[in-house]
């Protein structure tokens, strides 16, 4: 009852965000079956037209059961025209203290979108890059079977 609970708050987060909100970027990337090398950045390239306006960064995690943490740490650069202009560490949380997925799926599959930055407003318009790696301990991750990032325009 409770993992419905949680889930369906997830959903309508979700929703909220959607309404309120217009999609200017979105894309996921496929991470290899034998698990994601620490190694192994994602890129994710997005072009910022108005830089009056305030956006919302989401990055979505899909995963297995063969998950082994309840957590999973990144390592986030941000690129504007190939030149850095910001690193971050985000900390998500995949389940719950009682072992419990949290988001959406169904079976062994879940997916959790995290709210990165919820109130964003880039420098200039431009070509911007979002940059991710995986910052857990192991070599190769296992369990995540993809990794996304989303871009609303509020």
């Amino acid at each position: 009852m409770r993992r419905t609970i949680i889930s369906l708050a997830g959903l309508l987060t979700v929703i909220l965000c959607s309404c309120s909100s217009k999609s200017v970027y979105e894309d996921s990337k496929v991470l290899p079956e034998n698990g994601w090398s620490k190694d192994s950045a994602e890129v994710f390239s997005f072009n910022i037209d108005d830089a009056n306006a305030a956006y919302q960064i989401l990055i979505n995690v899909r995963h297995t059961n063969k998950y082994k943490s309840q957590n999973l740490w990144l390592f986030t650069e941000t690129q504007l025209n190939d030149k850095e202009i910001g690193k971050d560490t985000v900390e998500c949380y995949l389940a719950n203290n009682a072992g419990e997925w949290l988001g959406s799926g169904f079976g062994s599959l879940h997916e959790m979108a995290i709210l990165y930055q919820p109130n964003v407003k880039f420098a200039k318009p431009g070509n911007y890059k979002l940059i991710i790696k995986h910052g857990m301990r192991e070599e190769k991750l296992g369990g995540i079977t993809d990794i996304g990032v989303e871009v609303l325009k509020k």
